[in-house]
């Protein structure tokens, strides 16, 4: 049985994780980087033609969180993150595809809040989409 996500939102960003649409868990919150290496001919300067593109960034979530505890596994599955909007009476959505975990921290820590609070996980992503009605990613 698929299970498919519903979003009641009325301010804000819904953030969640989710394999093959099983939904793992949400997200506190994410951040994201796209980079393009250029390549230059050693023969020609001028000939200057993009290279590799990468997509990378951090994201937050809580300790008890199914999305950690999943990925504290060497060989983790990729996973993919919606991100989801309402803005002007329109859901919108993007989507980061084909993410792993590289590395964690965390965060929290202090004098009165001794328990971590929150997870720390910087990733790396296949691909990303741009903002678009939710219904347009339904089709």
């Amino acid at each position: 049985m698929n299970e498919t996500p519903t979003y009641a939102v009325s301010t804000g960003t819904v953030i969640t994780a989710y394999r093959n649409e099983k939904i793992l868990g949400n997200i506190i919150g994410i951040s994201y980087s796209i980079t393009r290496s250029k390549e230059v001919n050693p023969d020609n300067p001028n000939d200057i033609k993009l290279g590799k593109k990468g997509i990378a960034g951090s994201m937050i979530i809580s300790p008890d969180n199914y999305l950690y505890v999943k990925n504290k596994k060497e060989d983790a599955e990729p996973f993919d993150v919606r991100l989801v909007i309402f803005e002007d009476n329109t859901f919108k959505t993007m989507i980061l595809s084909g993410i792993e975990i590289i590395s964690e921290g965390s965060g929290g820590h202090g004098i009165d809040e001794p328990v971590v609070q929150e997870h720390m996980l910087a990733y790396i992503a296949r691909n990303i989409t741009s903002w678009k009605e939710y219904k347009e990613v339904l089709k």
